[in-house]
């Protein structure tokens, strides 16, 4: 150890300790690095966010990825995260999410927190990630609603800061043009399903056309309304050719799949406390 780091890993003997190193028993116990949560949104459930750092923590999570949240409440985790490593995990955090309009996360029920901002133009679009920069954040977060003119102001204006650009991909954008054009990452695999079958430009025409004739719709119905008209469909009307050639893209490009494995339990697994 040096300070509070450990310096060197390996068998006893082939390791000299200096006489004053401390001994810990180790017998029938384990040793790992910190882990990761790449998904997290500490702002999502302002009644268990308090409790949130010190749960990571015990479960030997030292760095947490937060995706998606208002800056003027994610201000007090940045602020423990920087005070104390002990107590708190590292925080990377994106700010809100970069929505088109309407949005979907925009506080209209509990199961909807107000986590996005609205962007309908390219000039918007840059501001939005200029002043995100400007308040520190480590990468931005693309979200479903956004027109793809708004997502290419957002990938070009973020790769001038030097900030990766993650998030779900637009449903008016196919998950080929989103990652040719910069996308770092795809949180869930969100709607990766639905650019991998024969006929995905149908699917694109089709979800276009209700994104434009659904301006008035609340932005989370439009989009539950649009995933449950070609999620499923997506899923058992896959073509293998065309998914090769997704998966090769995203491969080529370096773009990851962040899959959230658990996300669909969650509410039936509340392991959480108070």
């Amino acid at each position: 150890m040096n300070g509070n780091k450990i310096e060197t890993v390996g068998p006893t003997a082939e390791i000299e300790l200096p006489e004053s190193a401390a001994v810990i028993d180790g017998t029938g116990k384990f040793l790992i690095p910190g882990l990761w949560d790449a998904h997290v949104h500490l702002t999502y459930d302002q009644d268990i966010g308090p409790s949130m750092f010190k749960l990571f923590m015990v479960n030997g999570i030292t760095s947490i990825r937060d995706t998606g949240g208002q800056l003027d409440l994610m201000q007090p985790y940045v602020e423990a995260s920087k005070a104390d490593p002990t107590e708190a995990p590292r925080l990377k955090f994106s700010g809100p999410l970069l929505d088109g309009l309407p949005r979907v996360y925009d506080g209209s029920t509990p199961f909807r927190p107000n986590l996005s901002v609205g962007i309908r133009t390219v000039n918007q679009a840059r501001n939005r990630v200029n002043e995100l920069a400007a308040a520190g954040v480590d990468m931005n977060k693309a979200y479903e609603m956004l027109q793809p003119e708004a997502l290419e102001a957002v990938l070009k204006a973020a790769a001038k800061k030097g900030l990766p650009v993650t998030g779900h991909v637009p449903l008016s954008i196919d998950v080929i043009s989103a990652s040719n054009a910069g996308l770092r990452s795809i949180e869930h695999m969100r709607n990766l399903e639905m650019s991998a079958t024969a006929n995905w430009e149908k699917l694109m025409e089709t979800r276009r056309k209700e994104l434009k004739e659904g301006t008035r719709e609340a932005g989370g119905d439009l989009r539950s309304r649009l995933h449950q008209l070609q999620r499923t469909y997506a899923i058992e009307n896959q073509d293998s050719a065309m998914r090769e050639k997704v998966l090769g893209t995203l491969a080529k490009n370096g773009t990851w799949l962040v899959p959230t494995l658990t996300i669909l339990a969650f509410r039936e697994n509340r392991v959480y406390a108070r």
